[in-house]
């Protein structure tokens, strides 16, 4: 059971209350809000201030679609890369008459390609998250007995995911190869 604020009630991550800022040296980091709208997405997801900025765009770059996955998405995140796999195929055949005039213009219109996709996800790719963020964190709210169960479900939330994302490059794999057996049948 996690330790409770004396001031507000609320619950206390490395002695400093989420709710209302109170640490147990008598200090107040921040001021009391007392209707922030974020408060429930803080617990839930503790790197919420940093997706909520857009300040993790490397990490987001580099990952793509398996950004998702990472964020505990494995469904979402896989069947982004099916689509994304898809889609630079699908690229990859309407640039094969530029291929044979001039193979570099077909290699630079590759990495533009790659490089837009890119920074499309950086732009959206945690609004959305977040989104999905708080959905999750409604369904909790209806199924919790209490404010302080539904307060520990939220902290015990594990944001980040190396297994989903193995979990998500699997399901991708399925749903090529799904993609594959159908297209040979045909």
């Amino acid at each position: 059971m996690k330790k409770k604020c004396p001031k507000c009630g609320g619950v206390m991550v490395d002695d400093c209350c989420v709710r209302c800022g109170y640490m147990t040296n008598g200090n107040v980091a921040g001021s009391y809000v007392a209707n922030d709208k974020f408060e429930e997405l803080r617990i839930y997801d503790k790197h919420f201030d940093e997706m909520y900025r857009n300040e993790n765009v490397l990490m987001t770059f580099l990952l793509g679609p398996l950004n998702f996955s990472y964020r505990n998405q494995p469904f979402l995140g896989g069947t982004i890369t099916v689509a994304h796999i898809l889609l630079f195929l699908e690229v990859s055949a309407l640039l094969n008459p530029v291929s044979r005039i001039d193979y570099f213009i077909y290699m630079v219109l590759h990495v533009l390609y790659l490089l837009i996709i890119r920074v499309a996800y950086c732009a959206f790719v945690n609004r959305i998250i977040l989104g999905i963020d708080k959905i999750k964190i409604n369904m909790l709210k209806k199924g919790a007995k209490d404010q302080d169960d539904f307060y520990d479900s939220l902290d015990k939330h594990n944001d980040k995911s190396i297994g989903a994302v193995i979990l998500s490059v699997l399901i991708s794999i399925c749903i090529i190869l799904l993609l594959l057996i159908v297209y040979v049948k045909r």
